[in-house]
């Protein structure tokens, strides 16, 4: 009441919204915080309504909007786990949009490297091994494993082994 345009407060008042379970809330003070302050807030915005919503379009929409209005890194979400970029693909990946999830993976970690995550690659296998490209899927399984050997990696791994006909390597990952 005091400062309607304090951007922050909305921001703030959001989160309580959202942990609280009161997503019309949440959404009502983060738009409202996104008025004031977009390049502070969208980002924010957009890691949110994939992460506890699912809203991968509105996301998406969001990181493209943010993009659209700074002209130099957009940095990571606001939990640290990825990078915007990296981000984007994954929702492209969630949608079943697998290449276009692929053109946004590569591109990024063409451009970005320093900023690849610790899952990225995995997302990557992932939306390869959707496509049928298995030979690709592996090459980014075993990548992903010199970062991070998630459980996830042999058994992705294994799927694109059984899926080129490598029944030893299947079952060895397993």
């Amino acid at each position: 009441e005091l400062c309607p345009d304090f951007a922050d407060a909305h921001y703030e008042l959001g989160v309580v919204y959202l942990k609280a379970g009161n997503f019309i809330g949440w959404s009502k003070s983060v738009d409202r915080a996104i008025e004031i302050n977009p390049i502070e807030y969208l980002g924010n915005r957009a890691s949110c309504h994939a992460k506890f919503f699912g809203a991968y379009e509105q996301a998406i929409a969001d990181i493209n909007a943010l993009e659209s209005l700074v002209d130099y890194d957009m940095g990571h979400i606001h939990d640290g786990s990825y990078h915007y970029e990296a981000y984007r693909a994954l929702c492209y990946k969630n949608l079943g949009r697998f290449a276009e999830s692929i053109e946004a993976y590569e591109k990024f970690m063409l451009e970005k490297p320093e900023a690849i995550g610790f899952r990225d690659y995995l997302h990557l296998g992932v939306a390869y091994l959707e496509l049928g490209n298995h030979s690709k899927a592996i090459e980014c399984f075993e990548q992903q494993k010199t970062y991070e050997a998630f459980a996830e990696c042999y058994y992705y791994s294994a799927l694109a082994h059984k899926g080129s006909g490598q029944t030893d390597l299947y079952l060895s990952e397993l």
